[in-house]
């Protein structure tokens, strides 16, 4: 789910798979600087980079590089892109992330395990060269169990402000998320972390793009049979 602000908006996100075997996916959220009209072209110049930086990588720090050298020549010195990639090995469960400044994901486990964050410093695409050294971006592996689920979101939605100044903030919507997903399927997690969100800034007018999609891994039917 992607809500702009205004009516367009530079939150961008996509699946596509990286071989022809299906075997791997990659899940991109990525947050465009600026707003409005601005933000929209240039994450429609994103979308094809992305496209073009996608063939025959299927390492999330590898695409990253590729997207930050190509940005970085594409755009103006003012503009940068943060972004988040997760790449899902439909056969094992395990999900290899790189983050450019972007949100960090949560990793929510069944059974009421607690929320961790996967956290994964890198500097948004775009940053000049010379403040962004030649460095590539980190790889970290998650592995999903059955149940557990994991959650991809803008700065838009813990940013949040309801009409008292208050933000939703990390904490707030850590709760939401271990409330929602281990319960829910993804996409009615998606529509109650939405709704959740939507309350809490109630009648004030959203100042940012909010953007949220969730990776769940199935649960066996043996496995919801009590023995």
């Amino acid at each position: 789910m992607s809500v702009p602000a205004n009516n367009v908006g530079g939150d961008y996100v996509t699946y596509r798979w990286l071989d022809e075997d299906r075997g791997k996916l990659a899940i991109v959220t990525a947050d465009v600087s600026g707003k409005a009209m601005h933000a929209a072209v240039t994450a429609l110049r994103f979308c094809e980079i992305l496209e073009y930086e996608c063939r025959g990588r299927t390492e999330a720090g590898a695409i990253l590089d590729g997207l930050s050298e190509a940005i970085d020549k594409q755009t103006d010195a003012a503009t940068f892109v943060t972004c988040c990639i997760g790449i899902l090995d439909v056969g094992t469960g395990r999900v290899e992330i790189a983050n450019a400044g972007h949100c960090y994901p949560y990793q929510i486990g069944r059974k009421s395990k607690p929320a961790l964050p996967v956290e994964l410093n890198g500097l948004p695409l775009g940053i000049p060269v010379a403040i962004h050294p030649d460095q590539p971006y980190e790889n970290v592996t998650v592995d999903l169990m059955p149940g557990d689920g994991l959650p991809f979101y803008s700065d838009g939605l813990v940013e949040a402000q309801n009409a008292k100044g208050d933000i939703c903030a990390e904490d707030r919507l850590c709760e939401i998320i271990q409330r929602t997903l281990p319960t829910d399927g993804p996409s009615s997690s998606v529509r109650t972390i939405y709704k959740s969100v939507d309350r809490f800034i109630d009648r004030a007018s959203r100042i940012d793009d909010i953007t949220i999609v969730v990776l769940k891994r199935s649960i066996p039917p043996d496995a919801l049979v009590p023995p």
